[in-house]
């Protein structure tokens, strides 16, 4: 599993610290997440479930509200 072990790397970058999954609750190193547009920290990357593949809910509503918008304005009748 590519969880966060016991030794630190030196190749981690300056200032990088342990932070949990949202999803999983596993703790990686805060380089190896990104950031959803919901804005929570989920792991993604080889070798990783790939929590963030996907949409979130965040996304889902914005996209849910562009279409309900479309289709109001084309059901809308036309006055005369």
């Amino acid at each position: 599993m590519p969880t966060i072990g016991r030794r630190w790397p030196a190749s981690a970058p300056r200032g990088d610290y342990a932070e949990m999954c949202a999803n999983c609750q596993v703790k990686y190193r805060r380089s190896q997440l990104i950031r959803r547009s919901d804005g929570v920290l989920v792991c993604s990357g080889p070798g990783t479930l790939d929590d963030a593949a996907g949409r979130d809910a965040a996304t889902l509503d914005r996209l849910n509200a562009d279409h309900a918008r479309a289709i109001g304005r084309s059901r809308t009748p036309r006055r005369l």
